[in-house]
């Protein structure tokens, strides 16, 4: 009988594991953040001691140039590296927004001393005005009150002292024209929508 054979098998195992080839997904998508130099498009509600203030709808939305003073810094901040789509909520106190109320910068004006530049135009309460004074500064104010004597005119912006409650959208992201970017504002900037939004 013959002896068994003893038979040694050699296996080669290759320890280097290969990495797997990443592949570009056909459908991928560079998503647009708000930035710096960006147009942006908001949708907004501001409410102000619980009541709604001022609403901008997605259907015509607020226009800003992100990083150029168009809007609150506050808000700034809070919608930067936002995406299309997304929403935030934000408080901000008088000091985040339009300062505390300053009684003493209100001024009383003598009606006689009150005159208009362009002929034909009225004194109304909520009309926007400015004064020049002594060495050419301009000031803006708003008529409050006016009687036969005196204007009362207020420098405050119209929500100063008051805590301002945003919700916002995001509903569009887009490359600055060349003349939008050499104003700093965009071309769309409406002076019907964002009054609250916008820096003065």
């Amino acid at each position: 009988m013959l002896p068994a054979l003893k038979v040694e098998s050699k296996v080669e195992v290759n320890t280097e594991l290969k990495k797997p080839r990443r592949r570009v997904s056909p459908f991928f998508k560079v998503v647009a953040l708000v930035q710096d130099e960006k147009i942006v498009a908001i949708a907004y509600k501001l409410h102000v001691d619980g009541a709604l203030y001022e609403s901008v709808s997605s259907q015509a939305p607020f226009e800003y140039l992100h990083g150029g003073s168009n809007i609150l810094t506050a808000l700034e901040k809070v919608l930067q590296g936002k995406s299309i789509g997304e929403t935030v909520e934000v408080k901000l106190l008088a000091d985040q927004a339009f300062g505390d109320y300053d009684e003493d910068s209100v001024e009383v004006v003598p009606r006689s001393d009150f005159v208009f530049t362009q002929p034909g135009i009225n004194i109304e309460v909520g009309q926007q005005v400015q004064l020049v004074d002594s060495e050419g500064n301009l000031t803006n104010y708003v008529v409050t009150r006016f009687d036969d004597a005196v204007v009362v005119l207020d420098p405050n912006h119209q929500l100063a002292g008051k805590q301002l409650s945003f919700t916002i959208e995001v509903v569009g992201i887009r490359e600055p024209s060349a003349s939008e970017r050499d104003r700093g504002v965009p071309n769309s900037l409406d002076s019907r929508l964002g009054v609250v939004l916008r820096q003065e």
